[in-house]
């Protein structure tokens, strides 16, 4: 298979099982998040999704390795861009904005902070500093927190490249393969996956939502992300893309940057690391409400 990312599509040859497994993978988290019954362990399909993503990683490298007997790392990294940076800089900037819009300066300011480190793709720490990680949440769920995969995507995008390159470094009479291989068993299913609370709505309610979250997702794929990831001129160039890159990036971190200054107050420093209150914690005050007969002592 050619490069799965950055060619057109005329360039490459398309592979059913590879994409078929993505769709499952991708289906089987979705369905998760919607409460489905019997599928309280879908959120398996994300290391499905990662364990391809290797895949056609290694793949790619390997085959510009036997091809030209070097690695590009800008021009790796320029496919990365092209491919991911576009459609999640509109996605973050987009929720940053509706989340403002929506749920207020309470909501709206761990968001925009939740966005600066999404942008630079470090939202899995923040979310674990913070009480909202994926799996063991003690915050209501971040807008962004689904960019947990992305982001732990995107940092296997900035180790791997390097673990290859010193495979590929050492003088050895195996195969890059064989060196491959014994560089990485070490590390191999470290990563498991851990159990994880139930959302709030039941799974006939969120059908209504995974149908617009299709619909915002195949429209983001077609007017943005397709047409970005295979413009010529950036195809063409090595250095165009990383450029790219970081100004979507600084897109990202002005968009959310500019929102908390404009929405700075008292609340500000508190809300910037979660909001004030959970839900059941507003609901427990509310109930109280009425016993309350005088001052607090």
């Amino acid at each position: 298979m050619a490069d799965e990312a950055g060619t057109a599509p005329g360039d490459r040859r398309f592979r059913p099982d590879v994409e078929g497994l993505r769709a499952v993978a991708v289906l089987l988290v979705v369905l998760y998040h919607a409460n489905m019954p019997g599928l309280s362990g879908g959120f398996v399909g994300v290391d499905v999704f990662f364990v391809i993503s290797g895949f056609v990683i290694t793949g790619l490298l390997l085959r510009e390795r036997a091809s030209t007997d070097h690695t590009s790392l800008r021009s790796f990294y320029g496919r990365r861009v092209r491919r991911i940076l576009p459609a999640a800089t509109l996605v973050i900037v987009a929720t940053v904005i509706a989340t403002y819009a929506v749920l207020g300066v309470i909501y709206g300011n761990p968001t925009a902070v939740a966005a600066r480190w999404t942008a630079v793709f470090l939202a899995t720490f923040h979310f674990s500093g913070t009480g909202t990680d994926y799996l063991t949440a003690t915050l209501p769920p971040s807008p962004l927190q689904n960019f947990w995969s992305l982001t732990v995507e995107e940092q296997f995008y900035l180790v791997y490249p390097a673990i290859f390159l010193v495979a590929a470094s050492v003088r050895s009479t195996a195969s890059l393969r064989a060196r491959l291989v014994a560089v990485l068993l070490p590390i191999i299913l470290i990563i498991a996956a851990e159990w994880a609370g139930r959302s709030g709505l039941a799974f006939h309610e969120n059908l209504v939502w995974l149908a617009l979250s299709f619909a915002v997702a195949y429209a983001t794929f077609r007017l943005v992300e397709n047409p970005v990831r295979h413009t010529r001129r950036l195809a063409r160039s090595t250095w165009l893309p990383i450029g790219l890159g970081l100004c979507l990036i600084g897109v990202s971190l002005s968009v959310a940057t500019v929102a908390l200054a404009l929405h700075s107050g008292p609340a500000a420093s508190s809300s910037a690391h979660g909001p004030l209150y959970t839900p059941q914690e507003v609901r427990q005050l509310v109930e109280a409400a009425p016993l309350i007969n005088g001052p607090p002592p």
